[in-house]
């Protein structure tokens, strides 16, 4: 699947990201996340037009208000740290969350920053 047909799983990860939540993707059968990890995910992990999409896609749908973003890998919990992984950092307002990007069971999941609890989105 080529970014240009992004189907309801890459969507729904889009959408909870640009709210400042972690994705929940419980509504999609295993199958559906296999084929949309499969596209968006190769051996050295997320595609780098996939991470664009995303970026372009939190932005819009949050009005310019959260963005995605390298993070510094020091910044993580030495737990959180595999290969593959990417490290991102999601900012919006009321919330500076890492983000821990990996062709894993969550894809993008929401990490402490080195042993301390994630700052939470205002709702």
């Amino acid at each position: 699947m080529a970014v240009e047909q992004a189907g309801p799983v890459a969507d729904a990860i889009v959408a909870d990201l640009a709210r400042a939540r972690e994705p929940d993707l419980t509504g999609f059968t295993p199958e559906q996340v296999r084929q949309a990890l499969r596209a968006m995910f190769g051996p050295d992990g997320l595609r780098p037009d996939w991470l664009d999409w995303i970026r372009r896609g939190i932005a819009d749908r949050s009005d310019h208000r959260v963005s995605l973003a390298d993070a510094d890998r020091s910044e993580f919990a030495w737990l959180s740290k595999e290969w593959g992984a990417g490290y991102q950092r999601l900012v919006g307002p009321g919330t500076d969350q890492l983000v821990l990007v990996g062709n894993t069971t969550p894809p993008f999941q929401f990490v402490p920053r080195n042993g301390k609890a994630p700052v939470p989105a205002r709702t």
